[in-house]
């Protein structure tokens, strides 16, 4: 009975043994893979921030980052400028909204000003922040809605 005991344990040690080898095997293997990407990944980020300093120090760069910042919250600043005109306004058309705009500085030189401006005006009016009323031929004017306690 000693002797398959003894041979039963030598064959898990054995294969135990082969096992742990595969094992280690393997965890160096991912070690040099990992070390290879960690690299690899600080290679990057350093090409990125050259790159970016370049960039930054370019000053045809900067006007292309100011601008492309400044198109992110466009719409947001748009909309706080329409209701800012409606809220000092009496009755407004797009067209008037669009001078009120150029007066404060606000530029919509894409082609699409009226566009902006009626996509703007007709959130606020479903909003409720802001009244509309036709004055014939499909042209509507608009008027920031006094709210009682406001």
């Amino acid at each position: 009975m000693a002797t398959k005991t003894s041979k039963r344990a030598r064959s898990t040690l054995r294969s135990s043994t082969e096992e742990l080898k595969r094992v280690l095997a393997e965890r160096e293997r991912l070690a040099r893979k990992t070390e290879k990407a960690d690299r690899r990944i600080a290679q990057i980020a350093e090409s990125i921030l050259v790159r970016t300093d370049k960039i930054m120090r370019d000053p045809k760069s900067r006007e292309i980052t100011r601008k492309h910042t400044t198109e992110k919250g466009k719409t947001e600043g748009l909309t706080s400028a329409i209701r800012s005109i409606l809220k000092r306004s009496e009755w407004l058309s797009p067209p008037q909204v669009r001078e009120e705009l150029k007066k404060e500085g606000i530029d919509l030189s894409d082609g699409k000003q009226l566009i902006k401006i009626h996509v703007v005006l007709k959130r606020l009016v479903e909003k409720g922040e802001v009244e509309m009323a036709p004055t014939g031929s499909h042209k509507n004017i608009y008027k920031w809605r006094r709210r009682i306690g406001a």
